[in-house]
């Protein structure tokens, strides 16, 4: 199954995420620093990232950037409670940005669609 790379962070949502789609048969990795998450795309390249902007160490919008110049083929989503970055996030490059909500399936159908698309380009 696809690896996801989550970066959050809130231990909770950490947790959640870590459960709830590794019980759909993917491959999760957690973490909550920019950095930290900069460099696991370097040596272990998830399938798809997601991504909020209030992060540790660097911020989201720092940390795409600098996942995005390196790895510009791996599906990107932003994922958080700001509706406020839409515009700069598209702009940085990220495929879709997504405002949090306590059921999970708009950001699980987002994931479906991105690494279909990456698996079966059009």
């Amino acid at each position: 199954m696809a690896s996801i790379l989550f970066v959050e962070k809130y231990k909770n949502q950490r947790l959640l995420f870590e459960q709830e789609f590794s019980q759909e048969g993917y491959d999760v990795t957690i973490t909550s620093d920019g950095k930290d998450a900069s460099d696991k795309v370097k040596t272990r390249p998830p399938d798809i990232i997601v991504m909020d902007v209030c992060i540790l160490n660097i911020s989201g919008v720092e940390a795409m950037s600098r996942i995005l110049k390196k790895l510009k083929s791996i599906p990107l989503i932003i994922y958080t409670a700001y509706d406020s970055y839409k515009d700069v996030c598209r702009i940085w490059g990220a495929d879709a940005y997504l405002v949090k909500s306590s059921d999970l399936t708009e950001l699980t159908n987002k994931i479906e669609e991105l690494l279909s698309k990456a698996v079966n380009p059009v």
